[in-house]
């Protein structure tokens, strides 16, 4: 049985929070030639030119590939929700590097045309 593959090169990689874990995870996406993107709640200095720094909206609107580094808080329990699925692409992959994080997602009732690719992992 033939398996689809992704090519990542020329796909984006949005960033949700800009921390440590972002930073090296961004350096990744790079390595595969991918566009980043990023998003923190207060604008960072980015030294690196090819990391570009957008509205929350604008990079649910452009990621591919969208991974989430932020802290669970109140303001960030359910930060994937039908609001903001409805802002993306038909189809994306969302990472989550912390396990801890799963309750940014709201999967009570997901857009029908949205395949999204959950995938939990630890650095």
């Amino acid at each position: 049985m033939e398996k689809p593959l992704l090519e990542l090169k020329g796909k984006t990689l949005g960033l949700i929070g800009y921390g440590h874990i972002a930073q090296k995870v961004a350096k990744i996406g790079h390595a595969f030639y991918m566009k980043v993107i990023s998003y923190n709640h207060r604008p960072k200095k980015v030294p690196e030119s090819w990391i570009q720094q957008v509205s929350f909206d604008e990079l649910l609107r452009q990621s591919d590939v969208l991974s989430l580094h932020v802290i669970q808080t109140p303001e960030t329990i359910d930060l994937i929700n039908n609001d903001t699925i409805a802002k993306m692409k038909n189809w994306v992959i969302i990472l989550i590097i912390d396990p801890e994080l799963r309750n940014v997602l709201m999967f009570s009732s997901i857009v029908p045309s949205l395949i999204i690719f959950v995938v939990f992992f630890c650095i």
